[in-house]
């Protein structure tokens, strides 16, 4: 989505352990899954700060509960993938 876009692009904007932590998961030198969860999570929850912090709206609030949703959808399908678990 246009919203999950933008949220990745501003948080890896910030820089220093927001921007070196997936680069270092994208380019194999971190192969922990457990930082692949934790920068999944963090970048939908910056995405919904980002709709709710000017003000928030019935429309934002959706949005931003649309987020969370297709994030946890999009981790269980990693996590059913054995992506996520060692084999």
């Amino acid at each position: 989505s246009i919203e999950m876009r933008q949220a990745c692009f501003d948080y890896l904007s910030l820089g220093g352990v927001f921007s070196n932590g997936p680069i270092a998961l994208l380019s194999g030198l971190n192969p922990r899954p457990l930082s692949l969860v934790l920068h999944f999570f963090a970048v939908a929850i910056y995405g919904v700060g980002r709709l709710l912090i000017p003000f928030p709206s019935p429309k934002r609030m959706w949005i931003g509960a649309r987020l969370i949703s297709v994030s946890t959808f999009q981790f269980h399908l990693l996590f059913g993938l054995n992506i996520l678990t060692k084999r």
